[in-house]
């Protein structure tokens, strides 16, 4: 079957919440609790960024003494709600007796129609546990967030279920619930998913019910569609949903390619054996589905979305190949520096040692040619880092304590 039949949805929900935000903030309360048993007085735990809280983070600051541990807070925005996940993450990494605060520590709140059984619910709980372990395996992610996870087997109860309250996270659009059911729900014959910053929705066909009898047949069926959505939900984290804003003022996660082609990467950790590992012979197998239509990585940039075969071609080609020469590691540190940096073409030359566009250009001349794409992959000339960098690279971190005027929305 086509890529589009499999993921047409599976990225075009990474689009900015909109709705009030509530007053008691989870991330907030997080850090306030994790300071309160660290002995530096917050106040109440009321899940409001107030003064008391700030000072409270400077006293713990002043206590952290290790050299890497303080470059970890510095590079993290300026405390606010915005930023409350990133601090609740590291103060918990940092302490382990405070980890256990962290959302991420407690079980996923599911939701699905009542009459969904109890054993799909296990399985839906297992299948993201999994991808939390493999995250965390692979590489080295631990979130501090806990989407809540939505599985629905038909349109009008998926969106039902996407416009239910869920205390101390943003309420969904009616328009984005609408959208999100339609995309994933009409016309669709296999599992789809969608993730946005606080919730992961999987809409699955009626038949499957009947026919997932148990958590092995879920996991060679459907683990990748968790894993693929796991990454947009570690993206939305890490950048802290923190990158060039279009002309109405959203948030807009950036560039599609990268956000699409490190979900692949991801999905494929469901696989056996070393197929779940980007070799030449993947990136000569990803070639061939690039080359029936192919796209400039700078147009999906300029576009803002990965919907159609073409794209995702693009996308899974261009990561996986990044990703054979530098290190897997290397994407995480992207989305890591977007967050910190507030800007994706400072974020990619951080993590890579180039500019973005350098590497879209140099993309097109070696996308169509396997001897190109296993010269750069391997790093051999004419492809080796001489003609990559132009000009010296950005190496520092720019973290609050370095920012004139705090972070950059």
């Amino acid at each position: 079957m086509p890529m589009k039949t499999f993921f047409l949805a599976l990225g075009v929900c990474l689009v900015g919440l909109s709705g009030p935000v509530r007053a008691l903030d989870q991330h907030v309360v997080c850090v306030q609790e994790q300071l309160a048993v660290l002995g530096y007085d917050p106040g109440p735990a009321d899940g409001v960024d107030g003064a008391d809280t700030r000072r409270a983070l400077a006293r713990f600051m002043q206590g952290v003494s290790e050299k890497g541990a303080h470059a970890a807070f510095d590079a993290l925005p300026e405390f606010s709600e915005h930023a409350a996940v990133g601090w609740c993450r590291e103060i918990g990494n940092f302490e382990p007796r405070v980890a256990q605060l962290m959302p991420a520590a407690e079980p996923p709140l599911i939701l699905t129609m009542e009459d969904v059984s109890p054993r799909i619910r296990g399985y839906i709980q297992r299948s993201y546990e999994d991808a939390r372990q493999t995250f965390a395996e692979e590489y080295g992610v631990g979130t501090a967030s806990k989407p809540v996870l939505i599985v629905a087997f038909d349109r009008d109860d998926l969106e039902q279920l996407l416009l239910r309250p869920v205390p101390g996270i943003p309420d969904l659009s009616a328009g984005a619930a609408r959208r999100t059911a339609e995309d994933l729900c009409v016309g669709v014959e296999r599992i789809m998913g969608a993730a946005y910053r606080h919730r992961i929705a999987l809409c699955m066909p009626p038949e499957a019910q009947s026919k997932l009898v148990s958590y092995e047949i879920w996991n060679a069926r459907y683990q990748y569609v968790m894993l693929h959505e796991y990454m947009h939900h570690v993206q939305r984290e890490m950048s802290f949903d923190k990158s060039a804003s279009d002309g109405d003022g959203r948030r807009r996660m950036g560039p599609a390619w990268m956000i699409e082609g490190s979900a692949y990467l991801a999905q494929i950790k469901s696989r056996e054996g070393p197929t779940r590992l980007v070799s030449v012979p993947m990136l000569f197998a990803l070639r061939a589905e690039d080359r029936v239509d192919p796209i400039p990585l700078e147009q999906i940039r300029l576009q803002d979305s990965v919907k159609g075969d073409a794209e995702y071609a693009a996308s899974n080609l261009s990561v996986a190949l990044l990703a054979l020469r530098f290190g897997e590691e290397r994407m995480v540190t992207f989305w890591r520096a977007t967050g910190e940096l507030g800007d994706w073409d400072a974020a990619f030359e951080m993590a890579y040692g180039f500019e973005m566009t350098t590497f879209e250009t140099l993309f097109e001349e070696i996308r169509h040619d396997n001897d190109k794409l296993a010269q750069f992959a391997r790093g051999e000339a004419p492809y080796d880092m001489r003609r990559l960098i132009s000009g010296p690279g950005r190496t520092v971190r720019i973290g609050h304590a370095n920012r004139q005027g705090g972070a950059r929305d």
